[in-house]
């Protein structure tokens, strides 16, 4: 008889979350391999659009009870273990105050939270923790290992590392494992101060059954797409100077932005000031079955990432894999690890961070050349699968997770 399989908490702000279809992949495929995993969500859902993979987990999500339920949570653990608790809230709030009264309300509420959540995890005989990011969702971990004993690994990205977090310290000191997505990220860890030996790297995966190139069929002359949110790291607002900078060129383009965020008013207004309503369509957040058919469309993938003034930059965008994957020839930049799956002139194109100019001759470049895309097609396609297949990467994290429990 096969021995039962440990049950994974798996922490996180928010489920389900648009932007995270990374971690939606992970626990699918987790599940599939017959691994238990419970979800634990900081956050109440809220966004209005839902993959339809994570439709069927809605049920079985859970989430912050009401106001009061948390409140005699924390009263009856405060109560069964008193000394624990000043312990307990002592780190914590002393790294909150660093950032003020709104990041000390932060802190308590996950602190509220994670008690709950405590009591849950005992209740369904959860084995051990993971968390997606080391901001709260790490935090949360933390405070339910020392409530509960069982010990807790994590998995850093992108911001949660790169911008300033009063908790990443001991939200990583106390993890088992730190899992990271690049080898960029490893170097950044160790030179912050995590031991090398503690930091093990995992691919963010994609279900590649789920992605199959079509060729050149159907591919519209000259379509340029691009998905991210309108935020700064992603670096939207270069793509539209490129764009000038082509119609200036005579070379005929279209291109889709797929996403929403802040900086919309921004890209709107330098479109219409370039003269380039037409050739530029802000597209907003799309169905996955949109997206899909709007890469299925385009000649050329474009992600023009730039790392911002404080410090923030992209890991590996999914998008960019999911694009590969299709048979999409990309186009990026050399920021945090995407240089590891694009590789200049063999898996895509790269070109430095804000330089309109370099984005715009890489365009052309590709436009131009049919030879040239489709030998990145191929490539990036390849690239992905040696390093991005989900059923690869979902292996390593059953190492991790056999390897904490080993260890407790």
């Amino acid at each position: 008889m096969s021995r039962k399989q440990p049950t994974i908490g798996y922490v996180v702000t928010l489920f389900p979350c648009w932007s995270e279809t990374f971690i939606l992949n992970e626990i699918i495929a987790l599940r599939e391999r017959g691994v238990p995993v419970r979800i634990f969500s900081l956050k109440p859902p809220s966004e209005p659009l839902v993959h339809e993979a994570a439709r069927g987990l809605l049920a079985e999500v859970i989430y912050p009870p009401s106001s009061w339920r948390l409140l005699l949570a924390l009263a009856g653990s405060v109560v069964r273990q008193p000394l624990r608790w000043l312990r307990l809230l002592g780190g914590p709030i002393r790294e909150a105050s660093r950032g003020g009264g709104k990041e000390l309300a932060k802190a308590l509420y996950t602190l509220t939270v994670a008690t709950y959540f405590a009591g849950v995890a005992r209740r369904l005989g959860v084995d051990h923790f993971h968390a997606h990011w080391a901001t709260y969702p790490a935090l949360a971990v933390r405070i339910m290992r020392a409530l509960t004993g069982k010990r807790y690994t994590l998995t850093t990205h992108a911001h949660d590392i790169f911008l300033a977090n009063p908790y990443l310290r001991e939200n990583l000191a106390c993890a088992q494992t730190v899992v990271t997505i690049s080898e960029y990220n490893r170097r950044y860890l160790i030179s912050a101060g995590t031991p090398a030996g503690k930091i093990k790297v995992v691919p963010c995966g994609i279900n590649l059954r789920e992605f199959s190139a079509n060729g050149t069929r159907g591919r519209e002359t000259g379509s340029i797409v691009t998905i991210g949110r309108l935020e700064h790291i992603k670096g939207f607002p270069h793509l539209v100077e490129a764009g000038a900078i082509l119609k200036a060129r005579g070379v005929p383009f279209t291109c889709d932005i797929i996403g929403e965020g802040s900086l919309r008013p921004v890209l709107g207004h330098m479109i219409a000031a370039n003269g380039l309503d037409g050739a530029v369509c802000l597209r907003g957040a799309l169905s996955q079955n949109q997206v899909r058919a709007a890469l299925a469309g385009a000649q050329l993938f474009v992600l023009p990432s730039v790392q911002t003034h404080d410090g923030n930059q992209d890991g590996i965008p999914v998008a960019l894999m999911e694009a590969m994957a299709l048979g999409l020839p990309v186009i990026s930049t050399r920021v945090s690890g995407i240089p590891e799956l694009v590789i200049d002139g063999v898996s895509g194109l790269l070109v430095a961070p804000g330089d309109a100019g370099a984005l715009a001759d890489a365009i052309e470049r590709l436009l131009t050349d049919p030879a040239l895309r489709e030998v990145l097609s191929r490539q990036g396609r390849e690239a992905v699968r040696a390093r991005h297949d989900i059923s690869r990467s979902v292996v390593q994290m059953q190492e991790v997770f056999s390897e904490a429990l080993a260890a407790a």
